[in-house]
């Protein structure tokens, strides 16, 4: 593994990098616009598979559907992984699946995927997954809340920390390896198998969204009706009162009865 910070001159760096266990190239930046946008230089440059990029401070941080990821340097992870294989139609999927697979460990309550790469503890979010794809090449930014900030937080903030469940501070290095190990791990399961019936069994468990009542909310429409399982390209089946089944591919999908976020 190399491990790149020669940008961090003069910086006393928070993160231990030499106890993380990496894959592939790990680059630490002590600032950055996004993760995305290095990831995506980087892997134009020829980056090799599993590259990742990390950042403490982005400044034009983004999430799912151009919005913002919030994000508290000292306490959270941001980073993007460059992929080279397993770049097929439910990569969004299996990467939150080997996500919540790898912080499960780290807290006492379940952790849930929210259709489709989403994850929630106690009904609020822990971590989102961006993914882009590019040319020969797919992108996966990662954001995960893993300390509570010192920072006081509005009452109404929707997100929660591994800490908040575990009941301590955890060591942002533990939980960066841990991600790594098993996004590493699927990816080459993946690239094997595709989406196979035990991966497909196995994400249906860990999802939330399936046997709900939702709010599908595309293009200024809303349909409502039970999420009532995946298709085999990992599209959400939604079932109206009518029985008329909806297959939807993009767009927001919230529980019934909770504010459209």
């Amino acid at each position: 593994m190399e491990i790149s910070y020669a940008s961090c001159t003069g910086l006393v760096l928070v993160l231990n990098l030499e106890v993380i266990q990496a894959p592939s190239e790990f680059h630490y930046l002590p600032e950055t616009t996004s993760t995305m946008d290095v990831a995506a230089q980087l892997a134009r440059q020829g980056a090799d598979h599993l590259t990742t990029i990390f950042a403490e401070v982005q400044t034009r941080g983004r999430g799912r559907r151009g919005r913002v990821w919030e994000h508290f340097a000292e306490c959270n992870i941001a980073m993007t992984v460059i992929l080279r294989e397993g770049m097929k139609g439910q990569l969004a999927l299996l990467v939150s699946l080997a996500l919540q697979r790898a912080l499960q460990p780290f807290v006492q309550e379940n952790i849930y995927i929210k259709w489709p790469n989403d994850l929630f503890l106690q009904d609020k979010k822990l971590a989102g997954i961006l993914v882009e794809q590019g040319s020969n090449f797919a992108l996966l930014g990662i954001g995960i809340n893993v300390n509570k900030p010192l920072k006081e937080l509005p009452s109404d903030f929707p997100g929660i920390s591994l800490q908040e469940s575990a009941g301590k501070t955890l060591k942002r290095e533990q939980v960066i390896s841990a991600v790594l190990a098993s996004i590493s791990e699927y990816i080459a399961t993946y690239e094997e198998q595709g989406w196979s019936a035990s991966i497909a069994a196995d994400y249906k468990e860990a999802c939330c969204t399936i046997g709900s009542a939702v709010v599908w909310h595309s293009e200024g429409n809303k349909v409502s009706g039970l999420a009532t399982g995946l298709n085999k390209e990992g599209a959400l089946e939604l079932t109206t009162a009518d029985g008329t089944t909806h297959t939807v591919y993009a767009g927001d999908i919230v529980a019934e009865g909770k504010k459209h976020t």
